[in-house]
């Protein structure tokens, strides 16, 4: 349903991503909002921002060719991305994010949605990003460079900023994989090959696993 890749970005590249868009103008959040404005109070740097477009191509390139979360996510294309800012005061209230998005002017699905942390926890306080899942909630303020994922389904919120400012990339992954379901089956033989690979364990079970999880994603994916 979610996880956490820490040091999705390292820290050369978070002096440069924040270099790149510390001192541009930021937007009102709320202009993306939809139905939901008023439960949005943040700044923010979208495609719409000309000047952020370097930035946000940056962070797209490195998305899709990181190899964890390309395991994790099977991804298909970014459907969506920007930067997001909250100061002293800001939130966004309980919300789950849109199923349709559009990527180059044309629609994409939301399969799954993340938030890079691009600021240390120590410069804010509050601010922390609660996936609330059937189970109950995960409370997530990560150190810089820390990327976390969840399903685009799951409901979640940041709670408000009392002193300082919390920096973060969020966006939205449309996957080669429609179905959660079948996404965590594909990860689950990941894990098992993991293991195998370990053990140094090449052998015919191993050839075998490798050919089901081919199949599988043969049949579950959609190009």
């Amino acid at each position: 349903m979610f996880t956490r890749i820490e040091n999705f970005l390292q820290p050369t590249q978070l002096v440069d991503w924040v270099s790149r868009i510390e001192n541009l103008t930021w937007e009102d959040g709320a202009r993306t909002a939809g139905a939901g404005k008023k439960r949005k109070n943040n700044e923010q740097l979208t495609p719409a921002t000309k000047e952020a477009v370097p930035a946000l191509q940056l962070a797209m390139q490195h998305l899709m060719n990181h190899p964890h979360l390309k395991a994790w996510a099977e991804p298909r294309r970014i459907a969506r991305i920007m930067f997001a800012r909250y100061g002293e005061g800001m939130f966004y209230g309980s919300h789950n994010d849109a199923p349709i998005t559009h990527f180059q002017a044309l629609p994409a699905r939301a399969d799954i949605s993340f938030t890079i942390f691009l600021n240390d926890p120590s410069e804010y306080e509050g601010g922390e990003l609660v996936l609330e899942s059937p189970l109950g909630e995960c409370v997530a303020k990560e150190p810089a460079g820390t990327i976390v994922l969840y399903d685009t389904g799951l409901r979640h919120r940041v709670d408000p900023i009392t002193s300082g400012t919390r920096l973060v990339a969020v966006g939205w992954i449309e996957s080669l994989i429609r179905s959660p379901e079948a996404r965590e089956i594909l990860r689950d033989i990941d894990q098992a090959l993991n293991a195998l690979a370990l053990a140094d364990n090449d052998g015919e079970d191993t050839i075998a696993l490798r050919r089901a999880r081919a199949n599988l994603l043969r049949m579950w994916a959609e190009t």
